[in-house]
């Protein structure tokens, strides 16, 4: 930030300026960021993007293909409110995000981390809403609607999702797990990634596992053929990364945490983003 009496550049912890001993303002200066998610309209979405940075519409849609969906940064706050009305909501919708805010809220997360689960975390199982339907199926242009996963299985994984890729579908009110699981806003603690290498076994013959299986023990069968089949293989791939979900079982009333990796991890930040956006997360 900057000196508002003489104009010299200060660190961000800065009380009073080195430089002509005026006292800083503790409000941080350019440390807004607008994130846009749900395009509407993807034509005039593309024709703000150019306008606002003055880029032709081929590298607006370059940008608006791209991961990235946080493509304003370091604004003032008037900035941010000025490109955010912008977009109406019949174009996209947006969100004002202070960096500095994002940036404690991080901090707290890995300092959250390293203490007990009674610490930050509720033991006890939550009262959840009567209804607990996760609405319809989100769709949008930045592609954070869906993300493609492959379970890790764990010892005390609470659900068998198989061995091959599914799509995991954000909707109005939660997420769609394909047919195995569904989980409503309220039961979803924290969805983020956990960058730590993680090896995972290929599909290989899962079909012909999966096969056996069910001809002698039913549904329940197949999946557990299929993955069986799948370490006979011994063909396994490793990844750099996961995205892990913290929830409340409603079948063990306990908290559970399930593991999935993506052949589309470049999705990660997009999809965790989208979801702590436009879900109310936890019970309220």
């Amino acid at each position: 930030m900057k000196c508002k009496n003489c104009g010299k550049d200060l660190l961000d912890d800065f009380i009073v300026c080195p430089y002509c001993a005026t006292s800083v303002s503790t409000e941080k200066q350019n440390c807004y960021t607008v994130m846009i998610y749900n395009v509407v309209n993807r034509v005039a979405a593309l024709k703000v993007i150019a306008k606002l940075k003055n880029i032709s519409i081929k590298e607006a849609y370059d940008l608006l293909e791209s991961p990235e969906i946080e493509m304003f940064r370091n604004l003032t706050l008037v900035e941010a409110e000025n490109i955010k009305n912008e977009f109406t909501p019949n174009i996209a919708n947006v969100e004002i995000i202070c960096q500095s805010e994002k940036k404690d809220n991080q901090n707290s997360n890995i300092l959250s981390s390293n203490l007990t689960t009674s610490d930050n975390i509720r033991d006890t199982f939550p009262t959840l809403p009567n209804n607990l339907s996760i609405g319809n199926l989100v769709t949008d242009w930045f592609g954070s609607a869906s993300i493609s996963v492959k379970f890790v299985r764990t010892p005390d994984a609470p659900y068998v999702f198989g061995n091959n890729f599914f799509e995991l579908k954000r909707c109005t009110k939660g997420l769609d797990f394909s047919s195995t699981l569904k989980l409503h806003e309220s039961q979803i603690i924290k969805i983020y990634v956990l960058n730590e290498p993680v090896e995972v076994p290929d599909c290989g013959n899962v079909a012909g596992g999966a096969l056996l299986g069910g001809l002698l023990f039913g549904g329940v069968g197949a999946i557990v053929g299929g993955l069986a089949e799948a370490d006979r293989n011994g063909k396994t791939t490793v990844f750099d990364s996961s995205l892990c979900i913290d929830f409340w079982d409603i079948k063990s009333r306990k908290k559970q945490t399930i593991r999935f990796v993506s052949n589309e991890s470049y999705k990660y930040s997009r999809f965790v983003n989208a979801c702590n956006a436009n879900l109310h997360l936890g019970v309220h």
